[in-house]
């Protein structure tokens, strides 16, 4: 937003008065909306039955959990699977926010060794992060790398796959000025340095 805050003031200069109006509504039609910030994923407050699949939605992300080992899911207070000792199970969770986001960061509250989890970050179809945790009770995961991102798939396999995740931290990403709207700007100008050179003839 603040590169419209400097737009808007130097075509205020151009332009004058007259036209300040038609900058403001650009503005409210939302042509350039301010992010969000960054926003966490607590999953307090919620308390969910066993489910064998689902969709979960907090802070404007989506959860699309799909435990493909035929086990269920648990929310509550976290995100949690139940010890399965099944060999060869495999779960998997699709994050999502309708609009591109970074992965900032998510603890791992547990997790066991030889249960693989790989998170994988995706700009539409495209692979663009991947990384693969492999340890007991993790902890602190901090992604690098996943950036400008539609969709993170996480998949977990192994023995166990009764991983718990909490406190997930990620943030929209800030949409650089477009072209159209620069383009939209100089036209601006161009009508404003027009009026302005009408109104000294008169």
């Amino acid at each position: 937003m603040q590169n419209f805050a400097h737009l808007y003031a130097w075509f205020s200069l151009v332009l004058g008065d007259g036209m300040k109006v038609t900058l403001s509504s650009v503005a409210v039609a939302g042509l350039l909306a301010a992010p969000a910030g960054a926003a966490t994923l607590t999953f307090d407050g919620f308390s969910l039955d066993p489910l064998t699949t689902g969709t979960y939605s907090e802070a404007g992300m989506t959860f699309d959990v799909t435990p493909l080992s035929d086990s269920s899911f648990f929310i509550s207070e976290r995100l949690k699977f139940p010890d399965q000792n099944d060999p060869g199970a495999t779960d998997q969770i699709e994050l999502s926010t309708g609009s591109l986001f970074d992965l900032t960061s998510l603890e791992i509250t547990h997790s066991d060794l030889n249960d693989p989890i790989v998170f994988a970050g995706f700009r539409i179809d495209e692979l663009v992060s991947e990384v693969t945790i492999d340890a007991d009770n993790f902890g602190l995961l901090e992604f690098t790398g996943f950036n400008d991102l539609t969709s993170v798939l996480i998949t977990i396999s192994g023995t166990y796959t009764d991983i718990s995740i909490d406190n997930l931290t990620y943030e929209p990403t800030v949409v650089p000025l477009p072209a159209s709207i620069l383009m939209f700007g100089t036209a601006l100008a161009a009508l404003g340095f027009g009026s302005a050179r009408r109104a000294r003839k008169t």
